[in-house]
């Protein structure tokens, strides 16, 4: 039997949705444990064989902060991260370890526990690296990112061709270097729940379109909101659903408070099992552009939800334009396409390839990516 430790930060969000669908769905040649960075706020759920450490975010004092803050904290965080590599070693020998799987390009610890140990570490990237609205990027940087990754991972996974490009620009040996999309857990029908159940009753006839994700400036929610405001067709209600970090309060504020202005937007917050729902909404718009996969695109296009994307980001290799949805170039396509397609629902002429969506995404075949995933550990 097979002995994988996931470590992982927080138990919410898309990384941590993709990682339980592959530990779920390994079978039971795997023995599973897990590691989650201690945190009061999401750690609600409880899984077997899991630990809570205090691992750090090391990408961000690449430079990030301020020359004296850095010299400040810097024996603390070499400190903590001893202290955590210790802790990972220990639980490493005594649960007989054979792969460690770091689920986010963040965390240190695990990738030098593993190498102390001589264990294959699988370092997982879930963002577009040459992007600086998630990663500062500059030659330092990269430097630093790129020899630590090809120093500490046997395999380095990643979720698109575009992930996979930028890694490869930026000195990611190619031979470690894996693509599997995430999986994408399908829901059936009579279990399906409707999202007109979470909204005022006054909005149960509405066409629901709606943004699903973290509400921050990296998904681009402002877009959404210029959407909203600028969109005249009082039978179509644009909803919000997601939440936000401490971090991204202000953003997060401004948002809310533009959102109150507008009568055709509603924010409903975070919703646990958000794949539950997401059969009941009629359009989907993805503003983010700098995601290297994209789970709810997906989500949506599986339950024949058609979804709207920027063409050039990772997310839009999920799109069929036209078929599974649309491939935008800017917002005012972006307004056009929307237009198009609530028309044709209005007037009950929906193109037939928009029927039956998921004929068209065997690329997200389960059995297929599972049998990637195991193959890879």
């Amino acid at each position: 039997m097979k002995r994988i430790l996931f470590i992982q930060d927080i138990k919410k969000g898309g990384a941590y949705e993709s990682l339980m669908q592959i530990s779920n769905s390994l079978g039971q040649e795997f023995d599973l444990y897990f590691c989650f960075k201690s945190s009061k706020k999401f750690q609600s759920s409880s899984i077997n064989n899991s630990y809570e450490l205090n691992i750090r975010n090391w990408i961000n004092y690449m430079g990030g902060n301020s020359k004296t803050k850095f010299l400040i904290k810097l024996p603390g965080i070499v400190l903590l991260q001893i202290f955590t590599i210790i802790k990972l070693m220990i639980i490493i020998k005594e649960k007989k370890i054979d792969v460690v799987h770091t689920n986010s390009r963040y965390y240190l610890e695990g990738a030098i526990a593993a190498k102390l140990l001589s264990v294959k570490h699988i370092w997982s990237i879930r963002e577009l690296v040459l992007n600086n609205n998630y990663y500062k990027s500059n030659i330092v940087r990269n430097f630093i990112f790129t020899t630590i990754i090809n120093g500490f991972s046997d395999t380095v996974l990643c979720n698109s061709n575009a992930a996979l490009e930028q890694l490869l620009k930026i000195g990611i040996k190619e031979y470690k270097i894996k693509k599997i999309f995430n999986l994408v857990k399908v829901v059936k029908k009579e279990n399906q729940k409707q999202i007109k159940h979470l909204l005022p009753a006054q909005f149960k006839d509405r066409i629901i379109v709606a943004i699903i994700g973290w509400i921050s400036p990296i998904k681009r929610v402002e877009i959404f909101l210029n959407l909203a405001a600028e969109f005249k067709n009082s039978r179509v209600l644009f909803v919000i659903i997601g939440e936000h970090t401490k971090r991204d309060e202000a953003y997060y504020l401004s948002i809310k408070n533009r959102a109150d202005s507008l009568r055709n937007i509603e924010m409903i917050g975070h919703i646990d099992r958000i794949v539950d729902y997401i059969g009941s909404i009629d359009m989907l718009i993805h503003c983010c552009d700098c995601e290297s996969f994209g789970r709810v695109v997906a989500e949506a296009q599986l339950h024949n939800v058609p979804a709207i994307v920027f063409k050039g980001s990772a997310v839009s290799e999920l799109v069929v334009d036209q078929v599974t949805g649309y491939v935008v170039d800017n917002f005012s396509d972006l307004k056009h396409k929307l237009n198009l397609h609530i028309d044709y629902m209005i007037d009950n002429k929906k193109p037939a390839s928009f029927n039956n969506i998921e004929n068209y995404m065997n690329h997200l075949d389960h059995s297929k990516l599972i049998q990637q995933y195991r193959d890879i550990y």
